[in-house]
């Protein structure tokens, strides 16, 4: 099955092209006119669409695999749900609708569901996605084929969650060196900047003393000394600005 929309993009939109499947499974190609691939999807999802794989500018990108908070977040409403009693299918119809998620995050939860109300399991939904980890998906197998899913989804939480703390302990020891060398790099420039004023000053100085010289004929063999001292502070000052 083919549905195809010819209108070229106007300002501001990209024209998209889209492999797509209804909820009968029937396979639907065709173009359409978006802004970006959320108004896409919006679109297709008010058809009756699940789009598969969608090519245009900016669109074909793998998308990114999901942050332990967000893994954790998932295992641990569905661990809740399923040991209430909710089917699986109910569960991720919940999840997909929590109004907390990002458009991202509903995209990949809704095409997890229309997959597993086409009859596939939920280790296969999910790693269609290309977003899980790998030890993910094992366990959620696992768990499927000893009938303790509920179980094995509390457990991912629990590691998840682990893995979240671990990585904000991480950055939070990682900052303090960051703020150290910021300041130091600081403090270099601001010394640097003070004595390369106090530079300006000495030389003003020692020149305003030249010029005191020439004017003051009984001091002209003076001249040579204060010329020595002009080299004698330059040569001081660059030593420790060095």
């Amino acid at each position: 099955m083919a549905a195809s929309d010819n209108r070229r993009p106007s300002g501001g939109h990209t024209l998209f092209r889209y492999t797509a499947k209804d909820i009968d499974g029937r396979t639907v190609r065709g173009t359409m006119e978006a802004a970006d691939y959320d108004a896409l999807y919006a679109q297709l999802l008010e058809q009756g669409l699940y789009p598969q794989r969608v090519t245009g500018r900016g669109a074909d990108r793998r998308p990114r695999t999901l942050r332990p908070q967000e893994l954790s977040d998932l295992c641990r409403q569905l661990s809740t749900l399923l040991a209430s009693g909710v089917s699986l299918v109910r569960a991720l119809t919940i999840i997909s609708q929590d109004e907390g998620i990002s458009a991202g995050l509903r995209r990949v939860y809704e095409s997890v569901l229309s997959e597993v109300r086409k009859g596939s399991s939920l280790s296969d939904a999910l790693e269609a996605q290309q977003v899980f980890p790998a030890l993910m998906l094992g366990m959620i197998r696992a768990g499927e084929g000893s009938g303790r899913l509920d179980r094995v989804a509390e457990r991912l939480a629990v590691h998840y969650e682990k893995a979240h703390q671990m990585n904000q302990q991480v950055k939070s020891a990682l900052m303090y060196p960051m703020i150290l060398a910021v300041l130091s790099v600081a403090v270099v420039i601001v010394i640097g900047v003070v004595r390369g004023l106090g530079l300006v000053v000495d030389v003003l100085a020692l020149i305003r003393g030249l010029r005191a010289v020439e004017q003051a004929p009984e001091v002209v063999r003076q001249r040579g000394l204060v010329a020595r001292r002009v080299v004698v502070i330059l040569v001081c000052h660059l030593a420790a600005f060095l």
